[in-house]
């Protein structure tokens, strides 16, 4: 079965175009499994951005199908406004600096200033 017909992808695109931002991460904003997940989330949470989590340890099929639609082997996984932003060290990288800021700001996402 080729990737586009499988009911995980019909699931990421519903995501990705009902929330103007989804985060595929392992783990939850709350409890996230790894460095980069959790410099992502907090980044996100830090700059008040509303978004869409998916917990891809729950979610093994979403994780399985993730990867091959974002043409990424890495996680986590950005989607900004139905398009892939990054993943991995990447989006972990512009997350840490005012890049993320950027990229939502440029994708009409409003953004809080956070202290610095």
């Amino acid at each position: 079965m080729d990737i586009e017909d499988t009911p995980a992808v019909t699931r990421i695109r519903k995501d990705i175009t009902t929330h103007p931002v989804v985060l595929y991460m392992e783990g939850t904003p709350m409890f996230p499994m790894n460095i980069r997940a959790a410099t992502v989330a907090q980044a996100l949470d830090l700059m008040g951005v509303a978004y869409k989590a998916v917990n891809l340890i729950d979610d093994p099929e979403i994780k399985d199908s993730i990867t091959a639609f974002g043409n990424c082997p890495s996680l986590p996984q950005l989607y900004i406004n139905g398009h892939f932003a990054g993943g991995g060290d990447t989006i972990h990288d512009l997350a840490k600096n005012e890049g993320l800021r950027e990229i939502l700001s440029a994708a009409g996402i409003a953004t809080h200033s956070t202290p610095g």
